[in-house]
């Protein structure tokens, strides 16, 4: 059993990375990717740990991109060691954006009444061992400033944080072409994460079609093959069979490799587990072989 998609305590997730490598254990994972966003920093004492227990390990990062004002993440594998990159110097760039855009967010709140949310309440509702302070802190701190106007994370988000809140902050984003470009240079490759989330945002999940999935997807897939996008996640957390199936098949007919991950984020994604995600995933081992057999050079 392998994730290629999974979050610590450097971006979003609830666990540190030395947490993380202990629950790879337990679960009997036999290699794992760390995505955190924008960065690679926890990636050593992920791997260190790791390494003790034969697991494979994948330097990687996941990279907010824009694409026809459209806001979609691609997984980046395969990360060198190399600081000294246009890829670091993306992500170096990305990470100064979100302590930029926090500052703003908190301006942005207190113009709107809620001017006990500073950096040290939000601070408080991270991990200790939290590097990279985000949406999810800033959402907790406000349901703990004030109880009585949100009933839970989501409608914090929904009325406050999220794309359309009144307090959204965009964030700063660069084209897969310059993503995929980095990333080769680099010798990584990169890949489209969670595809139905990012281009069908406006239709539930019990909503889908597979005939829908097709029309969506199939022409976007051919331009970020075009752009440089190496790979496609079909295997994932909110995707059922068939759907899994059916983005297998879109991603062979653009010559794209199929990826899978479960896109652990700990306590901030409860409903979602290390490996097996809502309880079915299971993501072919072979498939990391064949991702890395199409890293360029």
């Amino acid at each position: 059993m392998i994730d290629l998609h999974c979050h610590s305590s450097c971006s979003d997730g609830t666990d540190s990375p030395e947490q993380l490598a202990a629950l790879a254990v337990t679960i009997g994972l036999r290699a794992v990717a760390l995505t955190d966003h924008d960065t690679v920093d926890g990636y050593d004492a992920f791997d260190t740990a790791c390494q003790e227990h034969g697991i494979r390990t994948v330097r990687a990062t996941e990279i907010s991109c824009l694409e026809e004002d459209r806001s979609l993440h691609v997984l980046c594998y395969f990360v060198s060691e190399d600081r000294d990159t246009d890829l670091r110097r993306l992500l170096s760039t990305l990470s100064s954006d979100r302590t930029a855009r926090n500052d703003e967010l908190l301006a942005r709140l207190a113009e709107l009444g809620y001017d006990r949310v500073t950096m040290d309440e939000v601070r408080a509702s991270a991990d200790a061992g939290t590097t990279s302070i985000g949406r999810p802190h800033v959402a907790d701190a406000l349901l703990r400033l004030y109880p009585r106007e949100f009933a839970s994370r989501q409608a914090v988000f929904d009325e406050l944080l999220g794309r359309t809140g009144r307090a959204y902050i965009r964030k700063a984003h660069v084209s897969v072409a310059e993503a995929s470009a980095a990333a080769r240079q680099d010798g990584a490759l990169t890949v489209l994460a969670h595809p139905l989330i990012s281009l069908m945002p406006d239709v539930w999940a019990e909503n889908r079609t597979l005939d829908e999935i097709t029309r969506r997807v199939d022409p976007v897939l051919e331009r970020l093959r075009t752009a440089g996008l190496t790979g496609v996640e079909c295997y994932y957390s909110r995707h059922d069979a068939l759907e899994t199936e059916r983005l297998v098949e879109l991603a062979r007919s653009h010559g794209l490799v199929p990826t899978g991950g479960s896109d652990y984020h700990g306590a901030n994604k409860p409903d979602i587990s290390f490996g097996t995600g809502t309880g079915s995933l299971a993501v072919p081992d072979e498939l990391l072989g064949e991702l890395e057999a199409a890293r360029p050079g």
